[in-house]
């Protein structure tokens, strides 16, 4: 038994390195337990042990890039992908392959648009909107907010609704209040 599950580990640990390779694009934690858990490769618990693991071991690093934290694949990653990826069965690397071809759009656009607030103090609230494209900042907006009701709306509607919304500013800006 013990052989079984030393055999289910390294295949585990070859395809959470297979998912963060694939993605062409450093993920968060909650992305790739989204992938994870939508696809059941494997329980939560065991994801953010191996995750833990595969840092320790320097096959990827986990970093924070302006306020989130992010997973990338190391060149000792990569090398023992290559070596080892026949020990993940085709089907599994066509299930990661085809969820990362529907959903890296939505995964690209959430990390391009971001709206975040934090508790300045008690009843005042920093609010963060920005938006990127094309690896550039487009806008970049801090607010002062007395409520935190309005802070979480606020993020929430610049989060569903920024690509109009930013839309709208620039008009406001560029015409004016007709």
């Amino acid at each position: 038994m013990l052989y079984r599950d030393t055999e289910e580990l390294a295949e585990n640990k070859l395809l959470l390195l297979y998912i963060v390779k694939e993605a062409e694009t450093p993920l968060t934690g909650n992305e790739i337990t989204r992938i994870v858990l939508e696809n059941g490769f494997m329980n939560y618990f065991i994801l953010q042990q191996l995750l833990g693991q595969l840092v320790k071991d320097d096959f990827i690093t986990y970093y924070e890039d302006k306020g989130k934290h992010y997973y990338k694949i190391e060149e000792k990653g990569l090398s023992t992908l290559n070596l080892f990826i026949s020990r993940i069965p085709q089907k599994l690397r066509q299930q990661v392959q085809d969820y990362l071809c529907e959903n890296m759009q939505r995964i690209k656009k959430e990390k391009q648009i971001t709206g975040r607030y934090t508790m300045e103090a008690e009843d005042r609230y920093l609010v963060n909107l920005k938006m990127i494209e094309n690896q550039k900042v487009s806008l970049d907006l801090n607010l002062r907010i007395f409520s935190h009701k309005h802070a979480r709306r606020i993020c929430d509607n610049w989060n569903s609704n920024a690509p109009e919304l930013y839309g709208k500013i620039l008009n406001l800006l560029i015409e004016g209040q007709d």
